[in-house]
């Protein structure tokens, strides 16, 4: 997924992460969802389907990409973390849907209810 400034965006709803081909400094990678849609659909379970723009796998596979902070060190092929293992699942952002609620819960109660609709 592109942008607005052009660069590559992370897919998921709250990641701001942009990859910019023109910027100095320590860029971070971004891979796309595997084609294989039996990965391609784990990778989107793990990824909390809500926080995505679509769930059709053959569209995400085709289209989008998620940012390396989304996987764990162990995940990854090579000490630039340009590379995954074919087995690499992303699971660095487990909390996002539960921070995402208590970042627009209104009230307590509003937060109590959107709480217990997680667990």
């Amino acid at each position: 997924m592109t942008s607005s400034t052009g660069g590559i965006k992370c897919t998921l709803n709250k990641c701001h992460s942009v990859y910019n081909k023109n910027a100095v400094g320590n860029q971070k990678s971004f891979f796309n969802f595997p084609k294989d849609l039996i990965k391609c659909s784990l990778w989107i379970k793990k990824c909390f389907p809500v926080s995505l723009p679509t769930t059709d796998t053959s569209d995400i596979a085709k289209r989008y990409k998620l940012y390396s902070l989304n996987f764990e060190n162990n995940m990854f092929s090579n000490l630039q973390k340009n590379r995954l293992y074919p087995h690499a699942v992303p699971n660095l952002f487990e909390n996002t849907i539960f921070e995402q609620n208590l970042n627009t819960a209104s009230s307590p109660t509003t937060m109590v209810v959107e709480l217990s609709s997680i667990v």
